[in-house]
Order: structure tokens, then sequence, then C-alpha cells
């Protein structure tokens, strides 16, 4: 399947071969590592019509493992490693493969004794300027910059030009990818602190309160800043989804409804042609 799949070109029967194959793959594979080298052939030859999910599913197998031994799960990652620095090597990968190889370098490039990390972050640096088809792919690139400088005792030079570079990208998404890594840059311990090794599976604490800020809060309260007023205990003229208010306590909002019908009386003067008593 995965032989006829590089040969043809018919878009309905490639995308049909993509999904059988994903599908047994998913059903029968001998052990994990025979699943991703089949998958990697698969997104390779087939990238522009395999689905999202594939992807995903893959990348879940490399993260989270079989999760009965972790040691298997490990060689299994490195497995991941070494096939996809390799890949790199190739002037042309589908959209949908360079994600995955992208994030499972930056989660775990550092478990290969076959490349300095140094080493992993020039080649990507340098694969930032290829063509890609999605304009997200970029962002998947420089998130693996980032989680490998956070590793390494300097920041490189080469990975600060290529964010700089890209801060003025007109995908906003990329921005934002560039201006945090610039940010972190400045804060190294930060920036380790933010992304620690091998965390992809770690359980975040969220903080809906978000107490954190409160002394940043408090400053801005002594500097002059007005409190926040929840939406019920704002005045008519802050109200949000229309106008100041009227007057009479009630504001201005914009209706959505549609018009009434007309009544008889109007629906008459359209068929006379004229105002009510003409002719």
């Amino acid at each position: 399947l995965v032989h006829h799949l590089g040969a043809t070109t018919d878009p309905h029967f490639r995308t049909a071969l993509v999904d059988r194959i994903t599908q047994l793959a998913e059903r029968y594979a001998p052990d994990n590592a025979w699943f991703i080298t089949t998958m990697n052939a698969v997104f390779e030859l087939g990238g522009d019509v395999v689905q999202a999910e594939a992807a995903h599913n893959l990348l879940r197998l490399i993260a989270e493992g079989g999760g009965e031994d972790e040691e298997a799960d490990m060689e299994l990652r490195l497995h991941a490693v070494n096939a996809y620095y390799k890949l790199l090597d190739k002037p042309h990968i589908p959209d949908v493969l360079m994600k995955v190889v992208c994030w499972t370098l930056g989660e775990y490039g550092y478990l290969s004794a076959d490349f300095e990390l140094a080493d992993l972050l020039e080649t990507l640096c340098d694969t930032m300027e290829r063509q890609f088809g999605e304009e997200d792919t970029r962002c998947w690139i420089m998130s693996a910059i980032t989680k490998l400088v956070a590793q390494l005792p300097q920041v490189p030079a080469q990975a600060v030009e290529v964010a700089t570079k890209y801060a003025a990208s007109q995908f906003v998404t990329l921005q934002e990818y560039c201006h945090e890594f610039l940010a972190l840059a400045k804060r190294p311990a930060t920036m380790v602190e933010v992304l620690p090794v091998d965390a992809s599976c770690d359980d975040l604490e969220v903080d809906p309160a978000l107490g954190f800020l409160q002394a940043f809060v408090d400053q801005a309260l002594r500097q002059g800043a007005k409190p926040y007023l929840a939406p019920g205990e704002r005045p008519d003229e802050l109200q949000v989804g229309g106008g100041r208010g009227s007057g009479d306590g009630h504001a201005h909002n914009l209706h959505f409804d549609a018009y009434a019908n007309p009544s008889e009386s109007v629906a008459a003067i359209g068929a006379s042609g004229g105002p009510p008593g003409a002719g």
C-alpha cells in the first residue's frame, strides 16, 4: 500500500490509501517503532492528504509511549529523534511531517548522542528559511528552537537573528512566538523555568483567579489606575455592546432581530403606487 501511495497521482485514491494505511497501522502494528517508521513514510509520501488527527496520534504515542515500560518508551523516543534528525537533510518535507519532526526534536532532541544540540539548533534555524505551504509550520519550528535554546548555556546569535527577522512576519501567530522567544532570551533563568526538559505530559495547575498578578495590579492602582469593575457594576457609559447611556438608564444596544412585517396600510401604499387617497 505504501508503494502504491508513492506511485499514484490521483488525489482521491491517495486520500483513500492514506486513510486505509493509517487505520491498518494503528490496529496491527507489531511494535511502536514499526508504527512510527510506517507513519513517517505515509506522511512523507502523502502529507498533502494526511488528516491532522493522524499526526496528533503519532505525537501522543511518542509523548506517552506504551505506558508500561519507561525504558522502552525512551528507546522509542530516541528512535524517533534519530530518524527525524536525518529527515531534516531532505530538501522537501511535507508540512504535516515537519510539524511532527520539530515537536519531537524540540522535546526529546537531548536524548540522542548522534548530534549536539547546538548542531540541531543550527539546522532548525536554517529550516526556517524554507518555503512551506502552511503559515503555521514556522511556528512549530520556532517553538522547537525556543525549547532547545532553554537547554543551552547561552543563547546562540543565529537563533536571535531568526527570531528578530520573523518577528516582523505578516503572520501574527509567528510574530507572537518570535517575540516570546526574544523576551525569554533576555531572562535565561525564566526560560529554563517555563520550558523544563521532557515536561510535555506534566499536568499544569491553573490559577483561575490569576493571583500571581496581584502585585502588578497593586502597583498599577498606586500609580493612579482605576480599579476593575465587573460588567454589572459599570455605569451606563461604560457598558460594552452599545453606545453611551441615553440618560434614561438604558444603553443604545444593537438590535439583531429581523424587522417586523409591514402593516396592512403600509402594504396598501406599496400596491397603489402612491399615498393613501391619491387618484
